[in-house]
């Protein structure tokens, strides 16, 4: 997010703009004040911008937030408003802030800044926190989740705030322009400490105790009733100590260096809160005793005789605690105090206040009242002089004039909310400057110094920002460390001539610095001495100095000129940065290069490392980094030179030719690596290591070793142009990716050789040949891997192939398998294409998964006895192979193993016993698969997408179909399940289209989801009363299945079961179904009839039945139909009572109904009684026809009525003549029943029928169709007799003649 802060350099304002930076935003922001101040510091550190005027533009997604300094009338709050962007208050900005931590707030009408401070200071020191503090520090690391802030109660800020813990240090009436009384002030302060789950709080402060806590307070103080108790408090010129009791317990007796009771009693609230948050007492006894205060909290200085305390006492509490802590600690010392008054309301509500606080003091100065914020018009008439009156002993100084003040000698000057001072005048007798004497004097522009003055102490004049002018006296001899740091004013230093010592830091960061002469004496040169004058031009050491130490030119971006004198050393990251160097030359006696000496010089292009005598140079060491990222071009080392560290050279994008001595026996890492216009190395004749990454993505093309050299790290030619190679004999070890993706077409690898280290020779696209020495077993991983031109390979002695060591290969023919291998790693011949066939020796008893994957041209494989198991994605995708010959103690199939292969067969041995996942997947060839007893152990997705499988058998090994098993073969039709399969798994037959029928045997007691998924051929199904266990969608997308019986213990329905099978018309569930899903029915547009035996199922939604017909019937148990007309869903169909199957118990006359013989009816009987084992209903739809040997008897007209479970046929015509073979056809909405009878009493003569040969006989359909063979019902047939005679009739064809 980008977040613009109005009022930036204020104190909160500027600590809200760093908090927000560190979280990861874009911020910047405006203030009306150009002049230094010392928030300044956290901002620039961050690079955070700031604008003086309103012309630059702003992003419309910025946030901005303000100071309440900042009136809406002013010029950049009236530019935002104009521009729309979103604004949101201080304290709300703040408020999201503490809602993302584990928020620990202070607050309290004084002592907020300095507890806070307290907290930042043993949390940093222990466990580590974010801190908020008013005095300008803010930092956020969002790995910690504790926040310590600093919550202010004006403008009801803190209201807006998340606390988790919150401490309150004392209350009382301040911000009068907002609080009306105390009592408004207390109530404020209670709604905010009831925001937090733990409060410690001031237990002596009578108006905290008026609060009314809702959540676990701890109160802390002198009195008794506390919950922490202060005893034995002694304040003294060092500081404040106390012992600390929790209760009667003491816990412990502490000391801060801090002054007066107050500082006691914020020491003891952070004590508290630090032991709540796991720190023991004796961490926090140590972190208290080093404990500095915050900016502006009682901070001292010394100015020759006159001792300056700074502090941002503005109530007058405050101001009476603060002098009765300076007269702790200088009680001897007349005390003068400097006082701002900074608001109009507050000066007026406290006037008297005011004026008996400050009559403490011998001496009082009042500056005019000065306040941001309001405007004296909207306040009575009051003015400093007001309380100047009260005051004896008291005066108004102009703030531009304060200086006069330190004219009393010996004295202590306190300063409240005031400035500093501006300039100070040495007396000519001054010698030394004390240690920090004129640290962070921030209105302090010149320095001019008498020459009696011999030396400047440590941090004298730090962070004095607007020092611009420095005289230093002649008698000068030393700058302490640090002395001029952050003075980023100053322009130009002149040592004098006697100058001896310049400390370390003595001038770091001083980014205006152009000039510095060091004068003829200079003996030490500190280090940081002049880190970051990125303005300094030309340095000339005096040949006095002898080294230069660590960075002490680091980030002088000017730098363009440097002599360095007589010096032997150049110390750590000297010169690192120094941009504008173009050139450098070393001198003969330098013996150290330190690391990073002239990192990042990137214009450095000419390094003279000594004379041009390689010999005459004292040089032996050149650090990690010390010439890395320069414009050198060429490089020579002095024979002299025996280490060169890592990345000594690295990234040298100029750097074009390398001469190494003749004492350097190892080249570092990185040494020269990305040196991509390095085209030629000359080698020294001691060299024995070649660093990792040493050359890598250098242009060298030819290389000769010189016979010294043992070892080539990892990565050391790396993509080098190398064409020609020549290895010494004794050479021992050539590292991973030493020669990776270099140009050689042929090598030679040395007997001494022993070790080819991972990647050795990988992506070599030229290679060719490679002959390896006797010294090498083991060819490692990936040494050769993608060498797609090489195509012969000689290796004697290997006995190890490691994973993907010849993987993409692409020529390989012959591959270099002899009875001495044990062992080939994974992928070890992965993609090698050019394979026809493959025989592996007895002697490999390991072999990783994947090893013979994508050989696109293997036809043929055969395995030694040394393995077991056919490891996985062994052949995988071998697209060609048909013929595999495996040993017969070969076990089992591994995962992949010959997926996508040629096999027309499965190569199963009578050891195999296990089958993993995905073992044939994609084999397409495959038509038939049998898996016999034997096999115990069947994986998942063993046949999915074998297309070209037609039938299956699953032999009684194992008891389940596994998931996937033969999912997406689209041609399967014939499955064969052994009697011990009990259950089918999820996705088994999935998308097997051409399954016609169930395979689902007795044994069968659950079906997985998805089971038969999308298998368009299926056109009933009948589950026995043994499956209990249905998984959703099982029949989803059976488009050709028109009924569906489920047997009893079916009890669920699950989603989308018959989804979309849009030519179900009928579904029979025996079982108490207790519950439907969604989309159980969906899409099921064809659906006539579904048999519910319950009462309503649960779950039935808007898209369970989604598409079925309102005309559909639902068959129900009789008692439950009025809670289906009732139930939604469900009413919305034609509900019926579920009725039990027909069966006939009787007949009358006596006619054969259950297949026995046919029983004599005589030819008059008119009228035929069938008794059914229930009541016959209209829905049964009953009716009748009467069939003679096999043809309707057309002359006769049948009447069909019921009563009762009785149905009677009434027969209107002639008696029936004799025949064997009378059917009564009785045929319901669900069955049709046969009864057969026989007529033999002879009613007339009959003529002797003389039979004729038939030569040929055909059926046909009613609509003229000639059929293959009969089929139930009225069929039209066709007799051609021998005599040329043809007879063209009728028949009626039982399920039975079907088959005949």
């Amino acid at each position: 997010m980008k977040y613009y802060c109005i009022g930036i350099k204020g104190t909160g304002m500027a600590t809200l703009a760093c908090m927000l930076y560190d979280m990861g935003n874009t911020v910047s922001g405006y203030d009306d004040a150009k002049d230094y101040k010392f928030t300044e510091k956290g901002l620039r550190e961050r690079g955070i911008e700031i604008f003086y005027d309103s012309t630059h533009p702003l992003d419309k997604d910025t946030i901005v937030t303000a100071s309440k300094a900042f009136s809406d009338d002013h010029r950049e709050i009236k530019r935002i408003k104009e521009l729309g962007l979103t604004f949101k208050p201080y304290n709300e900005v703040v408020g999201e802030i503490t809602a993302k931590f584990d928020t620990i707030s202070v607050c309290g009408t004084h002592g907020k800044t300095t507890t806070t401070s307290l907290l930042k200071h043993l949390f940093e020191g222990s466990i580590g926190c974010n801190y908020f503090i008013g005095d300008g520090q803010g930092h956020i690391d969002l790995k910690n989740k504790l926040l310590v802030i600093e919550s202010d109660e004006f403008n009801r800020h803190f209201l807006a705030y998340h606390p988790k813990t919150a401490v309150i240090t004392c209350v009382e009436l301040e911000h009068t322009e907002i609080y009306k009384d105390i009592v408004d002030t207390i109530a404020t302060f209670e709604k905010f400490a009831n925001k937090a789950e733990l409060v410690v709080a001031n237990g002596d402060d009578k108006n905290i105790r008026q609060i009314k806590f809702n959540n676990e307070v701890i109160f802390y103080g002198e009195n008794e009733d506390n919950d922490y108790i202060i005893k034995n408090i002694k304040l003294d010129s060092e500081g404040s100590s106390f012992d600390l009791y929790e209760k009667d317990k003491l816990i412990s007796n502490f000391f801060v260096p801090l002054y007066g009771h107050h500082m006691v009693m914020n020491t003891v609230s952070s004590i508290i809160v630090a032991l709540r948050n796991g720190l023991t007492s004796e961490k926090i006894k140590k972190l208290l005793e080093n404990f500095k205060n915050a900016a502006r909290r009682f901070a001292i200085e010394q100015v020759k005789d006159t001792i300056i305390v700074d502090d941002y006492a503005h109530h007058p509490t405050e101001v009476k605690v603060t002098l009765q802590a300076i007269r702790q600690k200088y009680p001897d010392k007349k005390l003068t105090v400097v006082f701002r008054p900074n608001t109009y309301s507050r000066t007026s509500a406290f006037k008297n206040e005011f004026a008996t606080a400050l009559s403490e003091a011998d001496k009082v100065y009042l500056t005019p009242i000065k306040c941001d914020r309001e405007r004296k018009e909207d306040y009575p008439p009051i003015s400093s002089d007001d309380i100047i009156k009260l005051i004896p002993n008291s005066e108004l100084v102009d703030e531009e004039s304060i200086s006069k003040v330190l004219k009393d000698k010996d004295g202590v000057v306190a300063f409240m909310g005031c400035a500093k001072l501006t300039s100070v005048t040495f007396p000519s007798t001054l010698k030394t400057i004390g240690e920090g004497a004129f640290y962070g004097c921030s209105r302090l522009t010149s320095v001019e110094l008498p020459a009696q003055t011999v030396s400047i102490g440590n941090e004298a004049f730090g962070d004095c920002p607007l020092l611009a002018t420095l005289s230093l006296g002649e008698g000068l001899k030393s700058i302490g460390r640090s002395a001029f740091e952050n003075c980023i004013a100053l322009t130009g230093v002149s040592m004098p001539a006697g100058m001896e010592s310049i400390g370390a830091l003595a001038f770091k960061g001083c980014t205006k610095l152009a000039s510095a002469a060091l004068g003829n004496s200079l003996t030490l040169l500190g280090d940081s001495a002049f880190y970051g004058c990125s303005a300094l031009q030309s340095v000339e050491l005096p040949v006095t100095v002898s080294s230069v130490g660590t960075r002490t030119f680091a980030g002088c971006s000017a730098l363009n000129a440097v002599g360095l004198g007589n010096v032997s050393t150049i110390g750590e990251a000297a010169f690192n940065g120094c941009s504008a160097l173009t050139e450098i030359a070393i001198p003969n006696g330098v013996e150290t290069l330190g690391n990073y000496a002239f990192y990042g010089c990137s214009s450095l292009a000419t390094v003279t490392l000594g004379t041009q005598e390689r010999s005459s140079s004292s040089l032996k060491t050149i650090g990690d980094y010390a010439f890395a990222e320069t414009a050198v071009k060429s490089v020579v080392l002095p024979d002299g030179v025996s280490i060169l560290g890592n990345y000594a050279f690295n990234k040298c994008a100029s750097l074009a030719t390398v001469s190494l001595g003749n004492s350097l026996t190892a080249i570092g890492n990185y040494a020269f690596s990305d040196c991509d216009k390095l085209e030629s190395v000359t080698f020294g004749s001691a060299l024995e290591t070649i660093g990792e990454r040493a050359f890598a993505s250098a242009k060298i093309s030819s290389l000769v070793l010189p016979a010294t050299v043992r070892t080539i790290g990892d990565w050391a030619f790396y993509n080098n142009p190398l064409t020609a190679i020549t290895f010494n004999d004794g050479l021992q070890s050539i590292g991973s990716r030493a020669f990776y993706g270099v140009s050689v077409q042929t090598l030679n690898i040395p007997n001494s050789v022993t070790e080819l280290g991972s990647y050795a020779f990988s992506g070599c696209k030229s290679l060719e040949t490679v002959t390896i020495g006797t010294g090498v077993t083991k060819i490692s991983d990936y040494t050769f891997n993608t060498c797609s031109a090489l195509t012969q390979i000689s290796c004697p002695s290997v006995t190890e192939i490691g994973a993907s060591a010849f993987k993409g290969c692409l020529s390989l023919v012959d591959i270099p398998l002899n009875d001495k291998i044990t062992s080939l790693g994974n992928y070890v011949f992965s993609g090698c294409s050019a394979i026809e066939s493959l025989v592996i020796p007895n002697s490999v008893t390991s072999i990783g998964s994947y090893a013979f994957e994508k050989c696109t041209k293997l036809t043929s494989a055969t395995l030694g006895t040394g393995i077991s198991s056919i490891p996985d994605y062994m052949f995988s995708s071998c697209s060609a192979l048909t013929s595999v010959v495996l040993p017969e103690n070969i076990t089992g199939i591994g995962k992949y193993a010959f997926q996508s292969t040629a096999f027309t067969e499965l190569p199963l041995t009578a050891s195999i016993t296990e089958i993993k996942d995905y073992a044939f997947k994609s084999c397409t060839k495959l038509t038939s698969v049998a898996i016999p007893d034997r096999v115990t152990k069947l994986g998942t997705y063993v046949f999915q997408s074998c297309t070209g499988l037609e039938s299956a058998k699953i032999g009684g090994g194992v008891t389940s179909v596994p998931n996937y098993m033969f999912h997406g073969c689209t041609n399967l039709v014939n499955v064969e399940l052994s009697e011990k399969v009990t259950s089918i798994g999820n996705s088994a037959f999935y998308n097997c289209k051409g399954l016609k029928s169930l395979p689902v045997t007795e044994s069968i007691t659950s079906i997985g989801t998805n089971a038969f998924y999308g298998c368009t051929s299926l056109t009933s199904v009948n589950l026995s009363d043994k499956v209990t266990s249905l998984g959703a969608s099982v029949f989803y997308g059976c488009s050709s299945l028109t009924e569906a019986v489920l047997g009893t213990g079916i009890t669920t329905l699950g989603s989308s079961l018959f989804r979309n099978d849009a030519k179900l018309k009928k579904v029979v569930a025996n079982g108490k179904i207790a519950s439907v899903s969604t989309y159980t029915f969906n899409g099921c547009s064809s659906l006539e009839r579904i048999y519910i035996n319950n009462t309503p199922p649960t779950g039935a939604s808007s898209n369970t039945f989604t598409k079925v017909p309102t005309t559909c019937w639902i068959y129900v148990p009789a008692q439950t139909c009025q809670f289906y007309a009732q139930t939604t869903y469900w009413k919305d169909f034609v509900i019926m009572p579920w009725l039990d199957e027909l069966e006939i118990v009787s007949t009358t006359p006596s006619m054969s109904f259950d297949g026995g013989e046919a029983l004599d009816v005589k030819p008059d009987t008119k009228t035929f009684v069938i008794e059914f084992n229930r009541t016959v209903v209209n829905t049964d739809s009953v009716s009748a026809m009467l069939i003679r040997s096999g043809f309707p008897v057309e002359d006769q007209e049948l009447t069909v009525s019921y009563s009762g479970n009785e149905v009677t046929v009434i027969r209107e015509g002639e008696d029936l003549p004799n025949d064997p073979y009378y059917y009564l056809v009785l045929t319901t909405s669900d069955k049709q029943f046969n009864i057969l009878f026989k007529v033999t009493t002879a009613t007339g003569i009959d003529e002797p029928a003389v039979e004729k040969e038939v030569r040929l006989r055909e059926y046909y359909s009613v609509d003229g169709k000639l059929l293959p063979r009969p089929v139930q019902g009225i069929n039209i047939v066709k007799t051609v007799y021998e005599d040329g005679s043809i007879e063209v009739s009728k028949v009626y064809v039982k399920p039975e003649d079907c088959r005949r």
